[in-house]
């Protein structure tokens, strides 16, 4: 058998957690579920995430730095303000389907505490960070903050849409594209 690294392990960890949650909630997940699944001892899983709020907030990073870094590599290819718009709108549609509730349900239990909604908020500003020096540097113009924070609740509402068969993908993709190109332009 072969032993693995503890990073190895801790991504075992968070797979597990992960599925777990996809299958039964994010309300069910504890830290003995996810060792149990992950094939560690409690002891391991308290060692890697301390409590099941390291567990979340853990969960949450990943995905969101995930996200982050394919949204990073799909940018390279936009040279216009109106190409970066369409990969950034594409991008977060994606990462919302591809998720499924998971992500959505981690989001709301971040905000259970200080240490949760902190991670939150840290994720969050990243993001929008991302999304405002990508739309800067191609619009050779300061953006504003709270049109880029605007345009994640919109796509976050016509993300759910979308799940939920209201409107099509390619229509939610073009709206938030338009929506972000027009705060630049």
């Amino acid at each position: 058998m072969v032993k693995l690294s503890a990073a190895d392990r801790r991504n075992a960890l968070l797979d597990a957690a992960w599925s777990y949650v996809a299958e039964h909630g994010v309300h069910a997940l504890t830290l003995a579920e996810a060792a149990e699944r992950g094939g560690v001892s409690k002891p391991i899983a308290y060692n890697h995430f301390q409590s099941r709020a390291g567990l979340l907030c853990a969960l949450y990073d990943r995905y969101y730095t995930g996200h982050i870094e394919e949204l990073t590599k799909a940018l390279e290819r936009a040279a216009t303000v109106e190409e970066a718009a369409k990969v950034i709108a594409q991008a977060y549609v994606d990462c919302v389907e591809q998720s499924g509730p998971v992500a959505a349900a981690l989001a709301g239990a971040l905000s259970g505490g200080a240490e949760m909604e902190t991670m939150r908020r840290d994720c969050d500003d990243r993001y929008v960070g991302l999304c405002v020096a990508t739309l800067e540097s191609r619009a050779a113009r300061p953006i504003h903050f709270a049109s880029v924070v605007a345009f994640v609740g919109a796509a976050a509402s016509l993300s759910n849409e979308v799940q939920r068969g209201r409107i099509s993908k390619k229509e939610a993709v073009d709206h938030l594209a338009g929506l972000l190109a027009s705060a630049v332009t």
